[in-house]
């Protein structure tokens, strides 16, 4: 019986791992054909310096969005083949700013709030 509960074991052992194995090569493959350039920064008030939170962050129209965080830091990830190169910045009371993503250099961004 403990050598039945033995081989079992060790065939459960081997068969998940050939599991994983297919699973990573798998992941490989579909990271190798979609490629993403990540552009981050930081966005806070031009006139108090101060982080902003929430504020939206999106690739031209594209769909692709992100909001900052509690320090006013963002992260976000563009597939390389986007013909839309905007960075679009928006926030309630704050005037839109659009930033070219090929010239940013993930730095702060002062955004105006509208007078």
């Amino acid at each position: 019986m403990k050598i039945l509960f033995t081989v079992l074991c060790m065939a459960l052992i081997i068969s998940v791992s050939a599991d994983n194995e297919d699973t990573k090569q798998k992941s490989d493959t579909k990271s190798e054909t979609s490629k993403t350039v990540v552009v981050s920064g930081k966005i806070i008030d031009s006139v108090s310096k101060e982080n902003l939170v929430g504020v939206k962050v999106n690739i031209g129209e594209t769909g692709i969005v992100t909001y900052t965080d509690f320090n006013g830091n963002f992260s976000i990830s563009i597939p390389e083949n986007t013909d839309n190169n905007e960075l679009k910045v928006s926030y309630i009371s704050y005037q839109e700013t659009i930033l070219d993503v090929e010239n940013f250099n993930n730095s702060i961004i002062e955004i105006n709030p509208v007078k």
